[in-house]
């Protein structure tokens, strides 16, 4: 269950899209092959929704601001 879990996470810290796009096909196959129901229901749902899912990570890669430090006046 922890690698499901870990594989998740790195799809949505992925940088970008064609590798997030994989992590997320490999997510969705061990989701599927777990004994657990609630992921099977999570796979169903991503896969509904994967087109929207994926602009969607797509769209923040390409507007992410930078985080940049910042500076108070003193006044």
């Amino acid at each position: 269950m922890g690698i499901i879990k870990e594989l998740f996470r790195d799809f949505y810290k992925s940088h970008d899209y064609e590798t997030a796009n994989q992590l997320l096909k490999e997510w969705l196959q061990l989701a599927w092959s777990s004994p657990f129901s609630s992921f099977h229901e999570v796979a169903k749902t991503i896969e509904n929704w994967r087109i929207q899912f994926c602009n969607t990570l797509k769209h923040r890669l390409q507007t992410d601001v930078p985080k940049v430090p910042i500076i108070r006046s003193k006044t």
